[in-house]
């Protein structure tokens, strides 16, 4: 019986688990405009946590910038801080939008994970690289802002149909130098990436670039038109003016790619260099190379991880990850400074510099540490007291000669609650830590700053459930709380059996796993059940183990009705967190199910494809000794029960393999062995078998059920 309760979790678990004709409509540049090639990618939508902070050229938290990444969108809030969960892959790939009125717009892109910390600098349409002018497109201008020219020539521009355009221009220009101290955290992209005229992937060394945007008198954008070119002149940066080449390539930058791809080039004509493009966008004019990868990890003088510190690359920098680790990527044969910025780590001195000598190109330098001075932590959990984990950003609110100020922000662990959050050793006396649960209400604590490390948890209650349906909260033996998982009942289930199948099964689908009940000796009648096993399932990336685990436990049902039983589910048994520490504890949890349950069964089924699963799943062993066919919630489920042995089942494993399906979990007790697989449209199949027989519809028992779920 136990073997068929988890053969229906592992059913459950697969749950969770325009065109023109080029005849007839003008097209952008059809006829009139040259369109530039781009790169080849794929774009899909994948879950990934990317938090990130934006600010403006003088270091102020920018609200209300817009970020978009595929088909999702989300806003800053008043300190500039943003969260996704799902963005955009192209390719391997991240992309990400940004926008605010009033600001160059920039999309920002590297290497895909599924943690991202993103910091970005936005530049206003002021300044003294910018130019925001009206000229008319019959005439011919030169634009300028900081050195850095571009040429229009009279009559050139067409509109998004493909007509020339005669109006009223309006044009913003943006030239970045590699001097700005802002280029890392301004520049399109962000890891230099780039794809060179032959598709080979190269790393760009920038010499400076630049983004022109020209838009018709009703905000409508404008092109050159095919065969016209606009001749860009480069002013060479202070920096870089000793022996600078003869010739360096052009590059623009691909948005939807998050690519700089090569397009001509410009040549050094007396202290400039001068090119010719054919578009408007961002250009970039940049010595290629190949790719170097630096590694390593940023401590504090203890040894801790200093997650969310930016470490700088010259012309490229990245955040820590949680660990402290980071990943930065510089041009082969080029000696660079790795560093954290005084003024990125709360003013410190002296400044921590790693110098590193050049490598050749596809190397991987390793173990590029720096330790910063230890700044008064602030550390603890946060738990939600009425629902399951959730991500929440915090910072800190403080004073320092009567002038407010607000920390860095800080992320919880989205497995333990954990948070540490750093603050400057001139903070002292009384402050406020926000927390703010994403999607949630903002809480506070006030809280005493006296230079040390501080301690502080915090309970947050987070309503999911009114009524505390659904709400599993585990505690240790002491009464401290360990986890609190909230499940969402309209997902439950209640298959109340009788005969051979006098148990209770309990089976709740939820966003973080599954919570089970079952128990071999409910007679289907009484309220209180007794040596009750209880189960906390939690999914991840891929199966995971209990999360919780008890053989015995009890149930009480304090309602029913035709249609649905509440129950109360108390249990004592082990908890292992996501860090591995296993702890001794007690859960408790309220459980709302609907009850519907049916099953029937056909023997000795020779044609695998009259099952419904046989047009997705592989042919597997033949003939079936039985065939259930079990309905639950509208869930069906095809159980095959086999006279077999454990052969039997390694050789339809094999089957499976071979069509490319992919093991997710397995476990091996004693005489009990149970395996599941998925392919890449979700469907699933589980094995288990028992020496000792398995329970089946209508009172029998086999050595082997096959479950099948598509």
């Amino acid at each position: 019986m136990k073997r068929f309760y988890q053969l229906l979790l592992a059913a459950f678990a697969c749950v969770v688990v325009m065109a023109c004709n080029e005849d007839d409509a003008p097209q952008v540049g059809k006829g009139n405009q040259g369109i530039p090639p781009t790169a080849k990618v794929e774009v899909t939508m994948k879950d990934a946590f990317v938090e990130g902070t934006v600010k403006d050229t003088d270091g102020n938290p920018l609200d209300a910038v817009v970020i978009t990444s595929g088909e999702t969108t989300v806003t800053t809030d008043r300190n500039g801080n943003f969260s996704m969960n799902e963005i955009a892959d192209a390719s391997g790939r991240f992309v990400l939008k940004f926008s605010k009125s009033g600001y160059f717009p920039i999309t920002r892109s590297g290497v895909f994970e599924k943690s991202l910390s993103i910091y970005v600098v936005m530049q206003p349409k002021s300044g003294t690289n910018t130019l925001n002018t009206t000229f008319s497109a019959e005439v011919e201008e030169t634009m300028e802002a900081d050195g850095m020219q571009v040429n229009i020539p009279a009559s050139s521009l067409v509109t998004e149909d493909g007509f020339i355009y005669s109006g009223n221009v309006q044009a913003d220009m943006l030239y970045l130098s590699p001097d700005n101290e802002n280029f890392a955290e301004m520049m399109p992209g962000g890891d230099m990436a780039a794809q060179r005229s032959d598709e080979s992937e190269a790393m760009l060394l920038s010499y400076g670039m630049v983004e022109v945007s020209l838009i018709d008198d009703n905000g409508r954008p404008l092109q050159l038109k095919e065969g016209e070119k606009s001749k860009m002149t480069f002013p060479i940066p202070e920096s870089m003016r000793n022996n600078p080449p003869t010739s360096i390539p052009l590059w623009y930058f691909d948005e939807n790619a998050g690519l700089w791809i090569e397009e001509g080039a410009a040549t050094l004509e007396g202290d400039v260099y001068v090119g010719m493009v054919n578009h408007f966008s961002w250009h970039n004019l940049d010595v290629p190379a190949e790719r170097v990868t630096i590694t390593g990890k940023v401590t504090d003088c203890q040894d801790r991880p200093v997650p969310r510190v930016l470490v700088t690359v010259e012309q490229t920098s990245a955040m820590t990850r949680n660990d402290g680790t980071y990943t930065v990527y510089v041009p082969e044969n080029t000696p660079v400074p790795v560093t954290v910025k005084s003024e990125d780590y709360y003013g410190y001195t002296p400044e921590v510099t790693v110098d590193v000598a050049g490598f050749p190109g596809g190397s991987t330098v390793r173990n590029v540490d720096i330790e910063l001075p230890c700044l008064p932590l602030i550390k603890g959990r946060v738990m939600n007291t009425a629902g399951s984990l959730v991500v929440a950003r915090l910072y800190c609110e403080y004073s320092v000669n009567g002038v407010s100020n607000i920390t860095e922000a800080a992320f919880t662990n989205s497995s333990t609650g954990e948070f540490s959050l750093r603050v400057p050793l001139d903070a002292a006396g009384e402050a406020v830590l926000y927390v703010e649960p994403i999607g949630g209400e903002t809480v506070s604590r006030e809280i005493f700053l006296n230079g040390e490390d501080l301690t502080v948890n915090i309970e947050i209650s987070q309503i999911i459930d009114d009524d505390g349906d659904g709400v599993v909260t585990i505690k240790d033996l002491n009464g401290n709380l360990l986890a609190v998982h909230q499940l969402e009942t309209e997902g439950a289930v209640l298959a109340m059996l009788q005969g051979s199948f006098a148990f209770t099964t309990g089976v709740q689908m939820c966003a973080e796993g599954m919570f089970m009940v079952a128990s071999e000796t409910y007679d289907g009648e009484s309220n209180s059940i007794d040596d009750v096993q209880v189960a906390l399932y939690t999914i991840t990336d891929s199966y995971s183990a209990d999360a919780f685990s008890s053989e015995t436990g009890h149930v009480d049902i304090i309602k029913r009705t035709d249609n649905e039983v509440t129950f109360v589910v108390t249990a004592e048994g082990s908890y292992v967190d996501t860090a591995g520490q296993e702890y001794k504890a007690t859960l408790v949890s309220t459980v709302t199910c609907n009850v519907e349950y049916s099953a029937n069964a056909r023997y000795n089924v020779t044609d695998w494809s009259s099952l419904r699963g046989g047009s997705v799943v592989p042919q597997l062993k033949v003939p079936i000794d039985m065939v259930a066919f079990i309905t639950s919630m509208g869930l069906e489920v095809e159980a095959l029960y086999y006279e077999g042995t454990m052969a039997d089942v390694e050789s339809m494993i094999r089957i499976l393999e071979n069509n490319g399906w992919t093991m997710l979990y397995n476990n091996e007790t004693g005489t009990q062995y149970e395996v599941i697989y998925m392919n890449a449209m979700g469907a699933m199949v589980s094995f288990t078998f028992s020496s000792a027989g398995i329970d089946a519809p209508e009172g029998r028992t086999y050595p082997i059920c096959v479950v099948l779920i598509v």
